[in-house]
Order: structure tokens, then C-alpha cells, then sequence
């Protein structure tokens, strides 16, 4: 069976060789065993590395999905991961639509770390008009929600458009 934190952690320690010599395939291989096992963080590790080609060879599609697969299991930074992916990609993705309902459902739940990140990156989306339509003034009451936890310290606050 395994531990999907174990793997994670098993996976940071060899990516970034703290504490082991450094195998970024080898940690790459961890994470994807720890997403496999449902943890979320892992997944979104993977994704980024992935999204990047640090290590590994890139695969943008599968970095969509992973990234997509972890906020919906409410990662807060894969949502935000999700959506600078989005921002920065000149055309829509196929898993756009899900992911940008993935962050507007997070948003809405509790207000923690991991909500507020996704919060952000909706904001930034509507504020830029980039798979929603643009809309200023709701970009900013999603921006202020995200201002107001303080659990991302003034990103959000700098996101809200100035008047």
C-alpha cells in the first residue's frame, strides 16, 4: 500500500537532496507514487517539476492535470499553481473550464490558507479576463477575500485594483 506523506517527504529529500544526494528523477518518481496514494501536495510537486522539465522531461499536459487533480482535492497552491498556468497560457487549455470551477469552489469554503490562495488565483483570472469574462468589480471582492485571511501576506492586498 504505502504512506502518500511518507512518499512525499521521501520525494522532497531526494529532489532537492536534503538529507540524501540529489536524484531529482528518483524524487520526482516519490511524488508521483505519494499523488498516486491521494496526497494532494505531492501531486501539485510533481506538476510544477513537470509544468518546468526540471529534472524530468516536460509534460505540460500532464502538469495541467495533476495541478487540476490537487486543487480539487483543495490545494490551495495547486490552485494557484492552476491558475498562473492559465493566466500565462495564450490559449484555453482542455481541463480549463474544470479548473477554474475547481478554484471559484475553493474559494467559496472556509477561509484558510488553502482557500485564499485560490481565491488569488481566481481574482487574477476575472481581473484579466482570462477564461471568464473580465469583471473589475467582482476580480476585487474575490481579491479582498483573499487580503483579508493574511494567510498569504499582501499578495492578495497587491492584486486589488486600484481605483
Amino acid at each position: 500500500m504505502g504512506d502518500g506523506d511518507a512518499c512525499e517527504t521521501v520525494g522532497l529529500v531526494y529532489f532537492f537532496g536534503d538529507g540524501a544526494p540529489r536524484d531529482q528523477p528518483r524524487g520526482a518518481r516519490a511524488w508521483e507514487r505519494s499523488c498516486q496514494l491521494g496526497t494532494a501536495d505531492a501531486c501539485d510537486q510533481l506538476a510544477r517539476v513537470l509544468y518546468a522539465g526540471e529534472g524530468v522531461l516536460p509534460n505540460r499536459p500532464r502538469a495541467e492535470a495533476l495541478m487540476l487533480a490537487a486543487c480539487e482535492k483543495g490545494s490551495g497552491t495547486a490552485c494557484l499553481e492552476l491558475a498562473r498556468f492559465y493566466d500565462d497560457t495564450a490559449v484555453a487549455l482542455p481541463q480549463e473550464t474544470r479548473g477554474i470551477e475547481a478554484l471559484k469552489r475553493l474559494c467559496k469554503a472556509t477561509l484558510d490558507s488553502d482557500s485564499a490562495q485560490a481565491c488569488y488565483g481566481w481574482g487574477v483570472l476575472l481581473k484579466h479576463g482570462h477564461g471568464v469574462p473580465q469583471d473589475n468589480g467582482f476580480a476585487l471582492k474575490v481579491l479582498q477575500r483573499a487580503c483579508n485571511t493574511g494567510s498569504i501576506p499582501d499578495r492578495g492586498c497587491d492584486a486589488v485594483p486600484q481605483e
